[in-house]
């Protein structure tokens, strides 16, 4: 059935909103205002405080502000420009010594109290230790090096608040490295030390953003040249190293195992004869995290991230330069794994390139598009092939000529041409590819109308509006093949659902215990118990003391709720049964594809928990959780995700992605057509939802 339908006009605009760290719990609308304005207007509605609250709340209100805290390590600058260290030839022996090195270096980093507490510039200390430890001649020699350069820092105090690790931690401290490394027992036994005296409460080099959970990094000196110096190239490599092994959730998702890649990558690092093949090294370890966020990498002028969009250069100019200043007047997808022209940035660019919307590029200057892909792909982290895919593919139609030989198939008939290149900023890019966040499909004469939502350009200030538009629709579409333009999971997610659903749990790390990741407490302790990844999916395993039903849930974890009506969503006091008068009972269809990624997976997640939700399309780009930024020398900063997202029953969304009710991919054929067939089979679903037919005439 071909179904006509057509957009009414409706009320929406662009917005230039840049990625952010979105948020993965509803804000809390009960906040004590924070001002000394809003304080004295807060104190002066509270008579009945006492003196006792009125000094708490001060102390509270004094504990907040930002201290200037000058720490020993601050004073260091002797190595503020790196050390100049000359590194000789790597053999297979000092590559192992130096894979050592840099793990015993990052534990002590994260580990050790004197280095938690700001006392040494653990760089520097760097830099003063390897000229000595790359002389040394065997392993016993340079174990006792290693001890004595321990043993340097003093002797470290009993810690009497250090926690053993929890027994149903999600994920536990990996220290395989140790346990099965080729070392003395001494050296072992001197790192296990220190383990279970570790460092706890605040630490010089890292701590929890504000207002979220994801790690932020502190205190690392960016080192700007462009082209760091051997000493701070293998810097680089233990700086991103430990990091992963120590703060990202997903670790334990790598194709490779984590403990060998420090190793594999030192020759990599150290080898690097320019700026460009320095970033090339840090973007193919950062492809090792298998992770789509790690593909972020920024130059040391950014500070922040463009929309979600595949158009967004990753920020370094040798990066950007390599792949080329010029692009295709054309976009381009892959679509039966074919690359394939879906529309042009500018109609009137078509008139000189010539190719026509759905004709497929097989070759390049010669090259099969799949010889390219293969070449290049190790430069793209991606958590699967779908994303990888989504971001290769406007790269493969750049290039610094002012054309590029091309081979193609136009309707079947196989062609060439030299086709011109144009620069950026001819093109309208970045621009949304709708200006409406949302509008109606009319049905029919008298079936009424469907809503339809694109998050790309939704505005807060929209949502209301949205909602009485739609409340008596016969569906709602909502589009979140894009980047959403602003935080919606809660607001518009509880419209769909008429009680409170769970639809998301959330790993955090524990800094006091590196490595160790925990389901996150739940602000009141109204949640289900956090199981490992065991026994997530049997819930015989799930036992507590305190069990309130026969599944064996327990209320200590949290987990995102949406729900109806209940005034603070982070609550369930004064929880009341919501009625028809205020959630949408109609059916819902949730479109995503490739181009779905984290906050936009979140959402997605969200909207899956209303009470008549389908989503329809292809695996989207399996990367959730608020981005955390990795300073480098040479002044560039790597994204990796910091937190962990999960479905409610414990089911993984990383490198999965959102797995859709239906599949539904275009088509060569649909695109030629210039049809939107996700958006018709949306259509088809909700008319089928009320046994609605319409003429295709």
């Amino acid at each position: 059935m071909t179904v006509k339908y057509i957009f009414q006009s409706g009320v929406g605009a662009g917005c230039n909103c840049g990625l952010s760290h979105h948020r993965s719990v509803p804000p809390d609308k009960n906040e004590a205002p924070k001002s000394a304005t809003c304080t004295n207007r807060y104190l002066q509605n509270h008579e009945p405080l006492k003196k006792i609250q009125i000094i708490i709340l001060a102390l509270f209100l004094i504990g907040c502000q930002t201290k200037n805290t000058s720490f020993k390590a601050d004073l260091d600058k002797e190595f503020d420009s790196g050390s100049n260290t000359e590194m000789p030839e790597l053999t297979n022996e000092l590559t192992d010594n130096l894979a050592l090195l840099g793990k015993i270096w990052g534990f002590l980093k994260y580990h050790h109290p004197e280095v938690g507490k700001g006392i040494y510039d653990w760089d520097d200390e760097l830099f003063r230790f390897l000229p000595e430890y790359m002389n040394v001649n065997n392993t016993r020699q340079r174990d006792k090096l290693l001890l004595r350069w321990i043993e340097n820092y003093g002797e470290v105090p009993e810690c009497i608040t250090c926690k053993e690790t929890a027994a149903d931690a999600y994920q536990k401290p990996d220290f395989s490295w140790l346990e099965n490394g080729n070392m003395s027992a001494a050296l072992k036994e001197k790192i296990k030390e220190i383990y279970q005296n570790r460092h706890q409460g605040t630490h010089y080099y890292i701590k929890k953003v504000y207002r979220g959970d994801n790690p932020e990094f502190l205190n690392e000196q960016a080192y700007p040249t462009s082209y760091p110096a051997k000493d701070l190239r293998l810097l680089a490599l233990y700086r991103y190293w430990n990091i992963i092994h120590y703060f990202f959730p997903y670790k334990y998702l790598t194709d490779n195992n984590w403990n060998e890649v420090l190793r594999e990558y030192i020759p990599v690092f150290i080898n690097a004869k320019t700026a460009l093949e320095y970033q090339l090294a840090v973007l193919q370890l950062a492809g090792e995290t298998s992770d789509t966020h790690a593909r972020l990498l920024m130059g040391a002028n950014e500070t922040g991230f463009l929309r979600g969009t595949r158009y967004a250069p990753l920020r370094t100019k040798e990066i950007d330069s390599l792949r080329g200043t010029k692009y295709a007047p054309f976009r381009v997808r892959f679509i039966e794994n074919k690359l394939t022209v879906i529309d042009y940035f500018k109609p009137k660019l078509k008139e000189t390139a010539g190719l026509e919307i759905g004709d497929f590029i097989t070759h390049i200057n010669g090259k099969k598009i799949e010889y390219i892909i293969d070449s290049i792909k190790t430069y793209y982290p991606a958590s699967n092939e779908a994303a990888r895919r989504y971001y290769m593919a406007t790269d493969l139609m750049r290039s610094n000529s002012n054309s590029i030989h091309i081979v193609y198939n136009s309707y079947g008939t196989i062609k060439q041409k030299e086709l011109t290149m144009v620069e950026r900023s001819d093109l309208n890019m970045d621009e949304p590819n709708s200006k409406l966040s949302y509008d109606s499909i009319m049905i029919g004469n008298d079936s009424g109308v469907i809503g339809y939502i694109t998050l790309e350009t939704i505005k807060d200030t929209e949502i209301s509006d949205i909602k009485k538009s739609f409340k008596n629709a016969k569906g709602i579409i909502i589009d979140i093949r894009n980047y959403p333009a602003t935080f919606v999971p809660f607001v518009l997610g509880e419209f769909f659902t008429s009680t409170r659903k769970p639809f998301a749990r959330i790993t955090t790390g524990n800094l006091n215990n590196p490595g160790e990741f925990n389901f996150r407490p739940y602000p009141n302790s109204l949640n289900y118990k956090a199981g490992t990844r065991d026994n997530l999916n049997d819930s015989k395993n799930l036992k507590s003391e305190n069990s309130i039903n026969s599944e064996g849930f327990k209320l200590n974890h949290s987990m995102p709720f949406l729900s109806n009506n209940t005034g603070n969503r982070d609550s369930l006091k004064n929880f009341e049964q919501p009625t028809s008068e205020n959630y949408f009972q109609g059916k819902l269809i949730v479109i995503v594809n490739e181009a779905t990624i984290s906050l936009a997976e979140y959402t997605a997640m969200a909207l899956r928990a209303g009470d008549n939700t389908t989503i329809i399309g292809s695996q989207t780009q399996g990367a959730d959780g608020d981005v955390s930024l990795i300073p480098l020398p040479g002044g560039i900063k790597a994204g990796f995700s910091g937190i962990g997202i999960y479905y409610p029953d414990g089911k993984e969304t990383q490198r999965i992605g959102i797995v859709p009710d239906i599949e539904v991919k275009p088509t060569i054929q649909g695109i030629r057509e210039g049809r939107d067939e996700l958006l018709e089979k949306a259509i088809e679903l909700i008319l089928k939802e009320y046994d609605i037919e319409i003429s295709e005439n």
